[in-house]
């Protein structure tokens, strides 16, 4: 069995959700986001910029890589009117043309915050080698099943001598789950062999009114990750297996499910709104 954060996070967040897409994988009409585009573009953009050792124009690096996920995200659906939107956004178009000024502003503000911040917040090493965008695969074996762990992590940075694990979000901080950094320590640990303590989230969204500090985007607090242990994840896997293979998908009815992909789908969504 391979499980990410993302199967893992979804099965604990809605089981219907993960039923639907994971075990069922129902057929519905590809629904690309601009935030999608936005959020993939800005996140290769960081990682080549950090890799080149900060020496590119991250700004062009930006628009090379939104050109990419725009072209990908068009192939797979390249009716407008069935993209999704914000709300209150008249059309996608629109929406788009936001989220690309915004992200040229958030590289750019990323590239200034590096640059002030280079001597004490800087990317850690592996082979001489920037940690940015560290792969890992975590081989265990739980209730006799082998599993897989793997995924990416945003960075592994060096904060006086001290190794740290940081996830970069483009989007709310309402919308972050602090065990995504819990995994994230432990697996880096694992495959650094360094235990890893600590870990942060760093907000590129700007506040309407930025406070003061927070104009080049802002850190989270200082996440602990010693609770997220062997023992920890063992009994999270061993529980999402039992739940998986007795086909306990229980549906979690929330304002996030109008934003959900497969909400057409649902049989527990009728009942929002009424």
């Amino acid at each position: 069995m391979k499980i990410s954060f993302s199967s893992y996070s979804q099965y604990s967040r809605c089981g219907e959700q993960f039923r639907l897409r994971r075990i069922d994988k129902v057929e519905l009409p590809e629904r690309p986001a601009s935030w999608t585009v936005f959020g993939n573009a800005y996140h290769k953009a960081v990682e080549l910029y950090e890799l080149g050792r900060r020496e590119q124009e991250i700004e062009g690096l930006f628009r090379d890589a939104w050109d990419l996920e725009m072209l990908d995200a068009i192939d797979t659906q390249p009716d407008f009117e069935m993209w999704d939107r914000a709300p209150r956004t008249k059309n996608v178009q629109t929406e788009l043309d936001t989220k690309f000024s915004n992200g040229l502003e958030y590289v750019a503000n990323y590239a200034k915050r590096a640059d002030r911040e280079s001597e004490e917040w800087h990317l850690a090493l592996k082979d001489g080698e920037p940690l940015a965008e560290l792969p890992f695969e975590v081989e265990l074996k739980v209730d006799g099943q082998d599993v897989l762990m793997r995924g990416y992590i945003d960075q592994v940075r060096s904060w006086n001598g001290q190794l740290v694990a940081v996830d970069l979000k483009t989007g709310s901080p309402s919308n972050t789950d602090h065990r995504q950094l819990g995994l994230y320590c432990w697996a880096a640990g694992r495959v650094l062999g360094e235990k890893i303590p600590f870990g942060r989230f760093f907000y590129s969204k700007l506040d309407e009114v930025p406070r003061s500090g927070d104009k080049m985007g802002k850190y989270s607090d200082w996440y602990q990750a010693e609770a997220y242990d062997d023992e920890y994840w063992y009994e999270q896997i061993a529980e999402m297996i039992r739940g998986v293979d007795n086909r306990v998908f229980l549906p979690n009815v929330s304002e996030l499910c109008n934003r959900c992909d497969v909400k057409p789908a649902c049989r527990a969504f009728p009942t929002v709104g009424n």
